[in-house]
């Protein structure tokens, strides 16, 4: 499985084009990186949700 998705992000990395490249300072580079950050967590906290519903949906299913 991960093998393919190797492949899969390999495949899809030679496909990103630049269509503009644009210099930015430091300040902007580190709020760039905060928010990235801060959407990373707040993907994982979803998916923790979405996870321990879908194991409370099985629970309920399964009683």
């Amino acid at each position: 499985m991960v093998q393919n998705r190797e492949f899969l992000t390999e495949k899809a990395c030679k496909n990103i084009k630049i269509l503009d490249e644009q210099e930015l300072s430091e300040d902007d580079r580190n709020k760039l990186k905060q928010e990235s950050e801060m959407n990373r967590s707040k993907g994982i906290a979803i998916a923790y949700v979405l996870d321990w519903l879908y194991l409370s949906l099985l629970a309920l299913l399964h009683k």
